[in-house]
């Protein structure tokens, strides 16, 4: 222990952070190069590193769905998977729905959405990333009763937050430029 310090440290015994004494017992600050990256990320909120732990949970909607109902029997392998993938999915924190309603779905598709929405309605958080406005996304489905139900299931309750300005693909490419 560093004299003025204290080591703080995960349930592993890993050491996770040091905190320098402020005046008053109990009373600490953290320097930020001593967090964790994640921790970090989460408190500054970085994108980049949003999408790296993002795509460990799972990838994009629409590469999802396709996923589901390949195969040569997609609606028997969907039977079989689809268990286990509720399953892990309501065990998720935060799922993340990115490139939302980049092109029309199929009702088969649309299923398993608004199954997975069902599942997690309420239940935990979900964050979409669109190009679409929230309210051209019931076109975006072939059945409009499944199309309603899945809008709703996302924008009730919800916080929306649009961004605008420029692409951050072309502020990523003028970085590395």
């Amino acid at each position: 222990t560093i004299k003025g310090q204290e080591p703080i440290f995960n349930a592993d015994h890993e050491g996770i952070a040091v905190h320098t004494r402020q005046r008053g017992h109990g009373k600490f600050s953290t320097y930020d190069a001593h967090y964790p990256e994640q921790k970090l990320a989460a408190v500054r909120f970085d994108v980049q590193l949003a999408r790296k732990e993002a795509l460990k949970i799972g990838p994009e909607t629409t590469t999802l769905v396709e996923e589901l109902l390949s195969g040569s029997h997609p609606l028997r392998f969907l039977r079989r998977v689809q268990g286990l993938l509720v399953k892990r999915l309501k065990q998720v924190p935060t799922l993340i729905l990115d490139d939302f309603g980049l092109r029309n779905y199929t009702h088969e598709e649309a299923t398993i959405l608004v199954d997975m929405l069902e599942e997690r309605y309420q239940k935990g958080s979900v964050i979409v990333t669109s190009q679409v406005d929230p309210k051209g996304w019931k076109k975006l489905f072939e059945d409009p009763v499944i199309g309603d139900a899945i809008v709703d299931r996302l924008t009730k309750p919800s916080r929306t937050v649009k961004f605008t300005g420029s692409s951050y693909r072309d502020k990523l490419k003028s970085k590395s430029n």
